[in-house]
């Protein structure tokens, strides 16, 4: 079994996040991170044939869109101030799948305090992720 280099989707991941910013086109950071992950795997595992390449193709959901949102150019709309930005991609290298996800808020001061309702939805989500982590044992079911 290989061992996946979970670092190179996390840089993948750091990357996309620093090049969130107001009026960044959708379309074109999805686009830029899914050619960034296939530089990145180009350089891993090369002594033979290996499959590899995305698991999940780079999502950026803004404000009430939950999740999966990758759209077409013609579709794709530009980042805004204040913005609830959700970010998700994945590798998988010889069928073994690395995910991340981060959630950012758009705001031209970075160390400004995130607060209100974006605050309480991060919170939220956050707190549910680590409930639902705290259930994951040996002898335990997802039902």
């Amino acid at each position: 079994m290989p061992t996946v280099k979970l670092s190179s989707n996390s840089e993948v991941l750091a990357k996309l996040i620093k090049k969130i910013a107001v009026g960044s086109k959708i379309f074109e950071l999805c686009l830029w991170s899914d050619s960034l992950i296939y530089e990145e795997l180009s350089k891993v595992y090369n002594k033979k044939p290996v499959f590899k390449g995305l698991a999940f193709p780079t999502t950026v959901s803004v404000n009430e869109i939950c999740g999966y949102n990758s759209p077409l150019q013609e579709d794709s709309t530009s980042i805004k101030e204040g913005d609830l930005v959700k970010l998700e991609l994945g590798v998988h290298i010889d069928g073994f799948a690395s995910f991340v996800a981060h959630t950012v808020v758009v705001q031209s001061d970075k160390n400004a305090p995130i607060t209100g309702k974006k605050a309480d939805v991060i919170l939220a989500a956050y707190k549910a992720a680590q409930a639902a982590l705290r259930l994951i044992k040996p002898g335990h079911v997802n039902n």
